[in-house]
């Protein structure tokens, strides 16, 4: 996903992209986290707080939930998903939020994770 919300896929791994669609968001701010589940499911969180889906590989999309922090102001840096279906938020603040119901409601489930400084979020599947 490009600045401009536009999608674009590889399925050579990542040597030639395609543009699957056009303004993903509508017009909204940048795309800052992107996710797949293990139904290949896609979710995006864009810096207006917005969590977006997509079950068509990118080609479409419809808005799941407008601002998941309850408009804290507080931008998100980065999203990931595991392989139970949960989804997770990380804030620039280090909030941590998560759902469990593809992104339609969200709870935070820590305060300040690390102090300061995190951009980006890994899940380790056990």
């Amino acid at each position: 996903i490009d600045d401009a919300g536009r999608v674009f896929r590889s399925v050579d791994g990542g040597f030639t992209w395609v543009q699957v669609s056009g303004d993903m968001n509508g017009g909204n701010n940048n795309v800052v986290g992107l996710a797949a589940d293990a139904n290949l499911t896609l979710y995006a969180v864009d810096m207006s707080e917005d969590v977006w889906r997509s079950n068509t590989s990118g080609s479409s999309w419809v808005l799941v939930n407008a601002s998941f922090n309850s408009g804290t102001g507080d931008d998100p840096v980065a999203m990931g998903a595991n392989s139970s279906g949960m989804l997770f938020v990380i804030d620039e603040t280090e909030d941590v939020f998560v759902s469990g119901n593809g992104g339609v409601s969200w709870k935070k489930v820590a305060d300040n994770l690390n102090g300061g400084g995190m951009i980006s979020l890994r899940l380790q599947l056990m």
